[in-house]
């Protein structure tokens, strides 16, 4: 999550994965009737396990966001891997909660899921405490106030595979007004509402599509659109569209995300 956090306050989304479907027989759906962990459908990837909640009467799983503490992953396994050119999608009903929530525009983190390479995706997601970075990911993300991309913003990024260029060299993220939600007729997400982010990936193409549906209808996340076009490239004020120009990708899990943000020296996230 991009927002910041007060010291000694925690970041929540109660995440429900109702849908992720990967085409290619890659996926699955999780509607949490039980604890996926202790079920052994998602495994603790890395970080603290209690960041992690399922809460059975409400049938949700709590991700505890804190951009001041380490990363943590939860993650499942594809039924195969896939790569730059196969064709898949994925969807997520979510919900940010206000309570503690601070967004802070001098800080960076980002509320984020999606697909992961076990091996290659490393521990830092914001350039690396060490430099290291994360490589071979293909997820959501959403800046609820990061002023380095003007204001808050959402879409999907792209990491490619580690082919020597370097961290930053690897990302591919819609940069500028075609993920920026301050503009004319779009706003930050709302809070305490539940969203489905709908994802798809054209492997032919080499193009990532992101939808955020409210009770059904798309939100106008891309009235802007890159240049000032409405609705960027695909003229469609509804998706926020990134494209992949990397030599490869290969993504083996489903996660979501809780990156620490190793630029800051506090907290940055929902609490």
């Amino acid at each position: 999550m991009i927002a910041p956090l007060r010291p000694g306050w925690l970041a929540f989304i109660p995440v429900l994965w109702p849908a992720l479907a990967a085409r290619a027989e890659a996926g699955f759906v999780e509607t949490f009737d039980d604890d996926p962990i202790a079920a052994g459908r998602f495994e603790v990837h890395d970080g603290d396990p209690s960041r992690f909640v399922y809460r059975p009467a409400e049938r949700v799983l709590l991700a505890r966001y804190n951009s001041l503490h380490p990363t943590a992953r939860l993650v499942r396994r594809l039924c195969r891997p896939l790569n730059q050119s196969d064709s898949f999608d994925f969807e997520a009903v979510f919900r940010l909660k206000s309570s503690g929530f601070v967004a802070d525009p001098r800080r960076y983190a980002q509320i984020a899921f999606g697909l992961m390479n076990a091996a290659t995706t490393g521990h830092e997601r914001v350039y690396g405490l060490n430099g290291q970075g994360s490589f071979d990911l293909l997820s959501f993300d959403y800046y609820p106030n990061v002023t380095l991309f003007g204001g808050p913003s959402a879409g999907v990024t792209i990491i490619q595979s580690d082919t020597g260029i370097g961290y930053a060299g690897a990302i591919h993220f819609a940069f500028g007004s075609e993920t920026a939600l301050d503009e004319a007729g779009e706003a930050p997400l709302p809070l305490d509402e539940w969203l489905t982010a709908e994802v798809r990936y054209d492997g032919p193409a080499r193009r990532a599509r992101l939808r955020i549906l409210h009770d059904g209808q798309p939100l106008p996340i891309n009235a802007t659109g890159a240049d000032g076009r409405p609705g960027g490239d695909d003229a469609d004020p509804a998706t926020i569209v990134t494209p992949f120009s990397g030599p490869g990708l290969i993504v083996d899990r489903f996660g979501i995300f809780l990156w620490r943000d190793t630029s800051a020296s506090f907290a940055s996230l929902i609490a």
